[in-house]
């Protein structure tokens, strides 16, 4: 009977033996997995430290680039804007008892000033200030970045486009879809279809065809006839008498 519970104490101590050896295995291949998942952990946080560094260096960078290229724009406005008032005070081109009169593709840097008439056609592009003791004039694709001035009045064509202001002692007469800024004379104004205007001044009568807008209101003597569909805003007055 000792002999048999000896044997069977003995298989179960190999059996135990057996099986702590296979734990024992086991644990030393956890702790190894354990261990590179340690290691894996620590290198995945500095990565992440790193790449948050690297995220939040991008986004100050990001922002110092705006604020130089807002600046770099501010500083190109400025140049364009001494450039601009800087051509509007010379003439390319005087005239000092004929007409001047330019058709074609002419591009001035400078204005034009003439004691007599002043007559601009086709693709015409004038940097400066046109100023006509008589008449002006202009037709097809002008654009005018200084201002107009002529003592008999001013007549523009259809679709042109003044930066400056056009004043006379004469009849202002403007075309269809023009854009303009400020409007003056001493007698009637003409607004043509569809054009729009910065602010409307005269001593005379004030003529709005159909589709005008008028931004900044209207200062007039006489009348105001007013076509259809037409925009105005700002104050309308009339002129009192000096």
């Amino acid at each position: 009977m000792a002999i048999f519970g000896d044997k069977d104490e003995k298989l179960k101590i190999n059996k135990l033996s057996k099986e702590n050896a296979e734990l024992k295995e086991q644990i030393s291949e956890y702790e190894k997995v354990f261990g590179n998942f340690e290691d894996m952990k620590k290198v995945t946080d500095r990565v992440r430290e790193e790449n948050k560094r690297l995220l939040q260096k991008l986004e100050e960078n990001i922002e110092v680039k705006g604020k130089l290229e807002k600046r770099l724009e501010e500083l190109g406005e400025a140049v364009n804007a001494k450039k601009e008032n800087f051509l509007s005070k010379i003439f390319a081109m005087e005239s000092k008892s004929d007409d001047i009169v330019i058709g074609n593709n002419v591009e001035l840097s400078g204005g034009l000033k003439s004691p007599k008439n002043i007559k601009i056609g086709d693709n015409v592009m004038i940097n400066g200030v046109v100023n006509g003791n008589e008449t002006v004039s202009f037709g097809n694709g002008d654009q005018i970045i200084g201002n107009v001035m002529a003592v008999k009045g001013v007549k523009t064509g259809s679709s042109c486009k003044f930066n400056g202001d056009i004043k006379a002692n004469g009849r202002i007469e403007i075309g269809e879809n023009c854009v303009l800024n400020n409007v003056i004379s001493d007698t009637d104004i003409v607004i043509g279809n569809g054009s729009k205007v910065n602010k409307i001044s005269s001593k005379g009568n004030v003529f709005l065809k159909d589709g005008v807008t008028v931004e900044n209101g209207i200062e007039y003597k006489d009348a105001i006839n007013i076509g259809q569909n037409v925009s105005i805003a700002g104050e309308i007055k009339t002129l009192k008498e000096k």
